[in-house]
């Protein structure tokens, strides 16, 4: 089982199975709020909107704070060993779609499959203070002020998640913990003052917060609108900001993702992609361009004065507008940039097409 690691920063300068329908289960209302950053993060696939309403509000100072992004949706393309095109597209959830379903991948009936995504439709959280709380109190080699969300991390084999949560633990899946010397046995045992941490960051880096949760793809033929499943996945999403003074990360939210192919054949040519509708603040005169050698891609407003209020009373910037940019970390970077404009017709009759997805992929 081939598995890929798809980091990326935010730097902000229906099918119905039998009995019950899947696709109606209700978005949890998770939002991340660590310094100058408030986003609502869900397990479907379309971050940064809620209740169909753009939700990256940044600098956060209330309910009025303008939205950098109306959604981001992911985007899948691979080709099988007989050359099959595979895929799988999201843009613009409503609500009678699945876009992604909650949950590990799990082969049942369709009850089965409702009851699974009906548990595992929620976010796990951990505050930085918490992990610090939890550190602190294991300093003398024992916990004596057990903290829920710590206790309740979906880290592999931890033995309190299902007292706690009221489920299991499926094994394929791999929220970040950090082991203590002595214990680097791959569970995660918090009784021992194990904590959760994103994979590949220094664990005593310790984000002002950690959200995560994992959602599949690839059983409803209509889990998105002009969507299309094709590839049967398993995604992991891990989503973090840091605690700090620094004026670019107090405005960074960072997002990582662990993608499982869940058939039964390998893929090849695997791409992924994001599908960004950016909203900075007034939607109405953003303008974006790309910066490959920073594998980025960014929005930036037409003049030095964004509307506000902008149409259907959405709140804009004002003077002096921010710049919201996109950057792929790691080793697969950003190897192209496409705009779909709503104004051009013609281009967005051609990305209806999921041939023409795949081939701008």
């Amino acid at each position: 089982m081939k598995k890929l690691f798809l980091p990326f920063v935010l730097i902000f300068i229906t099918q119905s199975f039998i009995g019950q329908n899947i696709c109606s289960l209700k978005e949890p209302a998770d939002f991340i709020h660590v310094n100058n950053v408030k986003a609502a993060i869900n397990n479907k696939g379309n971050n940064f909107n809620y209740n169909q309403k753009a939700y990256l509000k940044v600098p956060f100072s209330g309910a009025n704070t303008p939205s950098m992004i109306y959604e981001s949706d992911l985007w899948f393309t691979a080709i099988d060993a007989k050359g099959n095109k595979k895929y799988k597209f999201l843009e613009y959830k409503s609500p009678n779609l699945c876009g992604y379903i909650p949950g590990p991948w799990f082969t049942g009936t369709d009850q089965e499959q409702y009851d699974l995504a009906e548990k595992w439709n929620k976010t796990f959280k951990v505050t930085g203070d918490e992990i610090l709380a939890h550190i602190a109190d294991a300093g003398d080699g024992h916990i004596d002020n057990p903290i829920l969300s710590i206790f309740a991390w979906p880290g592999k084999g931890n033995e309190f998640f299902k007292n706690i949560n009221g489920f299991e633990l499926y094994e394929d899946t791999e929220a970040g913990f950090y082991e203590v010397p002595g214990h680097e046995n791959g569970i995660y045992e918090p009784n021992f003052g194990e904590y959760p941490c994103v994979p590949g960051l220094d664990p005593e880096a310790i984000p002002g917060a950690i959200f995560w949760n994992v959602y599949c793809s690839g059983k409803s033929d209509h889990e998105g609108f002009f969507g299309s499943s094709k590839m049967k996945l398993q995604i992991e999403q891990t989503v973090w900001a840091m605690t700090t003074d620094d004026d670019i990360l107090s405005n960074t939210l960072f997002t990582r993702y662990l993608v499982k192919n869940k058939s039964e054949e390998p893929f090849y040519n695997y791409r992924f992609g994001l599908f960004v509708d950016f909203d900075l603040g007034c939607f109405l005169d953003d303008y974006v361009g790309s910066f490959p050698e920073l594998n980025s891609f960014y929005v930036y407003n037409m003049d030095n004065d964004d509307d506000n209020p902008c149409d259907r009373g959405i709140p804009g910037y004002g003077e002096n507008p921010p710049v919201e940019v996109v950057t792929f970390l790691g080793e697969n970077g950003l190897d192209g940039f496409y705009i779909w404009s709503l104004n051009n017709m013609t281009i967005a009759t051609e990305l209806n097409e999921n041939l023409e997805k795949f081939r701008l992929m």
